[in-house]
């Protein structure tokens, strides 16, 4: 599962149970992360067919490197 919350920052949890906050402030702004200038690219982030974080046709990021 996974919920975007305020100022950059994913809720997860995963099949095993584990579950808690990850902070992307630092990435905003910088390289590919600067499709998040536009907040909602940011908001529209969703678990993808493999388990990696996806945002929309953008670009994904595989959970192991969260």
């Amino acid at each position: 599962a996974l919920r975007t919350l305020r100022s950059f920052k994913l809720w997860l949890r995963y099949s095993d149970g584990a579950e808690g906050e990850v902070d992307l402030s630092d990435l905003a702004g910088r390289g590919v992360f600067k499709l998040w200038d536009d907040y909602s690219t940011f908001e529209s982030a969703r678990i993808g067919e493999h388990g990696e974080i996806t945002w929309g046709d953008a670009w994904a990021v595989e959970n192991r490197v969260i």
